[in-house]
């Protein structure tokens, strides 16, 4: 028994010895340090291991630093990253974003049919909201001079009255109740026009202006206007090929704009600034024929104009991104749809930009909140007991946003529409003594007697909400639009060091201590102004550092 448990005792402990022999520290050796360079390199950069061909090269003698790094930097696979990167930066997902559409012009099936029609139109074209067309085709003969589709089922008496059907002229009760039914008709839809679908003939049509003489294009909710040639006016509702091309599209092109920017080796800043946007076939389609509101402000009818330029006409599914040049008050990343509908808000916008890229984001005290003891809390923000630290200065930077639509809307108002620095009567004396009359825009968009019972002051009546509590030099900021965020030295400067900061952290896998957070970045961001804020470049400065060649 001795014997044997000797034995045994030999044969585990004499490996223990080895092992430790074999993970004592040792010089790895140049070669073996380049491989472990290339690999982390491939991995920052690309998001992947090395290839084959690649390791191959380092093997026949290749240098790292002059010969490899620098066409990484050329590589599809960086700018690919580049992109992945900052939609990241700008949390660019619009999944829980419901209001893509215009509003009116949303088709679904009908119910388990391979029908589809615009369910909120159904009053207007029918009669009433649950009465559907029919599942037969609609008869060539069908329609009127005009070419609108005449009803081929008509409801009255008792059944229209128990159905709630509207009276037969659609604007009074001078007329019986009666509800219309159609057919459907086949339509090659512009998301797959190889394979045409069954549509509500209402729905289904082209026609250019309504029965009033105005233009259909974009929808205005008449019924007399369809989805327009193709169904392009109108978008499938849920997961459908077309709805979530669109919200791809979107999401993108704020990305889009940082890798043309970057690898163009332009200044960094002009992602903030630049008129210059990218679409593909899904989102030019959407800002050409699906953005459009129709709105009665101003005296007729609006259209607010998401600002896109001249688009050129293209397939639907074609994924080529190209550039548009987009008018004067657009400002880079920051104007583009996707940002605008991800943050609905003005102070939301603002917010995104200090946190994503300034570094600096608001947040309350570490103290916590003092406790607001008025009988009545301030309507300004600034003012308010606990508020100033973050609104003080979130209110002034939010007003660069003052002429960009928000929470539900899109697009931009115009002079016509929102003069910066002047009331706007029609929304001055509106829901004064109690009369809550004054227009949803309004209200939107103004201080108004309506909404002054949220806290705004009288002497603010009328003016843009932008505009309230704001001195005359920082309203300046609603006219100068987010591009103003950077236009001036020391705004450049923080946003340079917290792209900095920003790139060093994602390559170090680890927050910069506190001296590399004052001196390192510093002398980094000096270098990154020296190169005209070249990001690339700087990006290849940090992989060269030996910060990173030691840190992990």
């Amino acid at each position: 028994m001795r014997l044997l448990l000797t034995i045994v005792l030999v044969a585990v402990t004499a490996p223990a010895f080895a092992q430790e022999e074999a993970c004592a520290p040792q010089d790895e050796g140049e070669s073996m340090a380049n491989h472990r360079l290339l690999r982390q390199l491939s991995l920052d950069l690309f998001g992947r291991i090395p290839t084959m061909e690649e390791w191959n090269r380092l093997e026949m003698g290749a240098s790292i630093d002059e010969d490899i790094l620098p066409g990484m930097f050329e590589s599809e696979e960086y700018f690919a990253r580049v992109r992945e990167q900052h939609r990241a930066l700008v949390w660019g997902s619009l999944g829980n974003i419901q209001n893509i559409d215009s509003g009116n012009a949303r088709l679904a099936r009908l119910g388990s049919t391979d029908t589809w029609r615009v369910g909120n139109m159904r009053r207007g074209y029918r009669g009433a909201s649950t009465v559907e067309c029919l599942d037969q085709p609609q008869p060539a003969g069908a329609y009127d001079a005009q070419g609108y589709p005449q009803p081929i089922e008509i409801i009255t008496g008792a059944e229209a009255e128990r159905i709630g059907c509207d009276p037969a002229d659609g604007r009074n009760g001078s007329e019986p109740p009666q509800c219309r039914r159609e057919g459907y008709v086949m339509v090659a839809p512009y998301w797959d026009p190889a394979n045409p679908i069954k549509v509500c003939a209402f729905d289904a049509q082209d026609l250019e202006t309504d029965a009033s003489g105005q233009s259909c294009a974009p929808r205005n909710g008449s019924r007399t206007c369809g989805c327009g040639p193709n169904l392009d006016q109108c978008l499938p509702s849920g997961n459908s090929v077309a709805n979530l091309a669109i919200r791809r599209a979107l999401e993108e092109e704020p990305a889009r704009i940082f890798e043309a920017v970057i690898r163009d080796g332009r200044s960094y800043m002009e992602a903030f600034t630049t008129q210059e946007s990218y679409v593909n076939g899904a989102s030019a389609h959407y800002y050409d024929h699906l953005s459009g509101i129709a709105n009665p402000e101003a005296g007729g009818q609006v259209t607010y104009d998401p600002l896109m330029g001249s688009l050129q006409d293209t397939a639907f599914l074609d994924e080529t991104w190209r550039p548009v040049q987009r008018p004067a008050d657009h400002a880079g990343v920051l104007t583009t749809l996707g940002y605008l509908l991800r943050f609905a808000s003005n102070r939301s916008r603002a917010n995104r930009f200090y946190t994503a890229f300034r570094c600096e984001p608001f947040v309350p005290p570490a103290e916590g909140l003092p406790e607001d003891t008025s009988e009545v809390p301030d309507p300004n923000l600034r003012e308010r007991t606990g508020c100033a630290s973050c609104h003080g200065q979130l209110e002034v930077v939010s007003a660069a946003w003052g002429r960009w639509r928000g929470n539900g809307t899109h697009g931009f108002l115009n002079d016509e529409l929102l003069d910066a620095m002047a009331p706007r009567d029609r929304c001055t004396e509106c829901g004064l003594d109690g009369q809550r009359n004054c227009s949803a825009y309004c209200n939107a968009y103004f201080v108004t007697g309506d909404n002054s019972a949220l806290g705004m002051v009288e002497a603010w009546d009328g003016y843009p909400l932008s505009r309230a509590y704001l001195s005359d030099a920082e309203a300046a900021a609603i006219n100068a639009g987010p591009s103003s965020l950077v236009d001036e030295p020391d705004e450049v400067r923080r946003v340079a060091s917290c792209a900095v900061r920003t790139a060093a952290e994602r390559l170090f896998g680890r927050t910069l201590t506190t001296d590399e957070s004052v001196s390192w970045v510093a002398e980094m961001t000096d270098a990154f102004e020296a190169d005209g804020f070249d990001y690339s470049a700087m990006v290849e400065r940090i992989v060269s550092s030996e910060i990173y060649r030691t840190v992990r």
